[in-house]
């Protein structure tokens, strides 16, 4: 009987595959939005654009003003849902278990200014965790991740502006958020 067990504790110690999952990406903190990367694609090589470099919109550009053939679009800040306004090396993020929040203070004791709730998706196929989905259905894609950086690219934002029933401005704006851990 001892040489029985002898000869089964290594095989079945060998026999055994070793599997690791990736690990539930640790979000739990404070993170401040440092750069962004912000690519627009569809345009007129001629057209020429001014993106303020300190506050990210992500929605469709609205037209202000039209003058001959100058057309000039605005995105209105106070009327973009909280997610989708940012303002460079102020903008902070904070995560919970499963809440992704505004943090401010709210009668001298912490809160959130805006909050949702939201859950990691992993890929079906590498088991890696690839994208937020907040409780609106939103699919934020992880694009880096680490103890101290997070890289985010926000769904693309169209936009469309017909004159005339021609088409003359047809946009593509892609936008990639830089956070670090506070």
């Amino acid at each position: 009987m001892k040489k029985l067990l002898l000869i089964l504790i290594p095989v079945l110690l060998s026999g055994c595959e070793k599997i690791e999952f990736e690990t539930y990406p640790k979000l739990s903190g404070q993170w401040k939005l440092i750069s962004a990367d912000i690519t627009i694609q569809g345009i007129h090589g001629d057209s020429v654009i001014h993106i303020l470099n300190d506050t990210i919109i992500t929605e469709q550009y609205n037209v202000s003003s039209i003058n001959g053939n100058v057309v000039t679009f605005k995105q209105n800040y106070s009327r973009a849902k909280p997610l989708d306004r940012f303002v460079l090396n102020k903008t902070i993020w904070e995560f919970e278990t499963n809440i992704l929040g505004l943090p401010t203070m709210i009668n001298n004791a912490p809160g959130y200014e805006y909050q949702t709730y939201y859950s990691p998706t992993q890929d079906l196929y590498s088991g890696k965790y690839n994208a937020i989905k907040t409780a609106e259905g939103r699919y934020i894609q992880i694009n880096q991740y680490g103890l101290t950086e997070l890289k985010l690219v926000y769904p693309n934002v169209w936009t469309m502006f017909r004159r005339n029933t021609n088409v003359e401005v047809f946009m593509k704006e892609n936008v990639v958020l830089h956070f670090r851990r506070i």
